[in-house]
């Protein structure tokens, strides 16, 4: 069940980003400097979180939970193989919708912010946004708390 909510919480978030790419004149205010900066800003946002669900996602789904060995890396890359592919398709989408345009220079915003939450998730940050510590090499002694 955990796991299905996982996939329909990636699917809503992806119909939302469909939508709102289908409205033409999307506008966040009338001061066109600040719409600008408004809206880019809104691009890395909404593909952060898309990076994020589909990292939940996909971490349930193949490597139990987070108790493989192998996450936080493979979910992690995964979801921003996703959100790369999507934020292209996303852009097809635009150029096909009357007053707007697809634009690369788009595609890079959105891959900044799946990068940028990315590094976050890989990392080692834990959910109350502590970095966790380096876990030590194989064959390599754990040290004690007493040093």
């Amino acid at each position: 069940m955990k796991i299905a909510a996982r996939w329909v919480a990636v699917g809503v978030w992806c119909a939302l980003i469909f939508i709102l790419s289908g409205i033409p004149d999307l506008r966040v205010t009338e001061e066109p400097t600040w719409d600008l900066i408004l809206r880019k800003l809104a691009h890395m946002a909404v593909y952060a979180v898309l990076v994020l669900l589909v990292y939940h996602a996909t971490r349930d789904t193949w490597f139990k939970g987070g108790r493989d060995p192998e996450a936080p890396a493979w979910p992690a890359g995964q979801a921003l193989a996703f959100a790369c592919l999507y934020a292209i398709s996303d852009e097809f989408h635009q150029a096909v919708v009357p007053t707007r345009n697809g634009s690369p220079v788009d595609v890079a915003i959105d891959w900044v912010g799946a990068c940028l939450i990315w590094w976050w998730l890989t990392r080692g940050v834990d959910r109350l946004g502590r970095v966790s510590p380096p876990k030590p090499a194989q064959g390599e002694p754990v040290a004690s708390l007493g040093q």
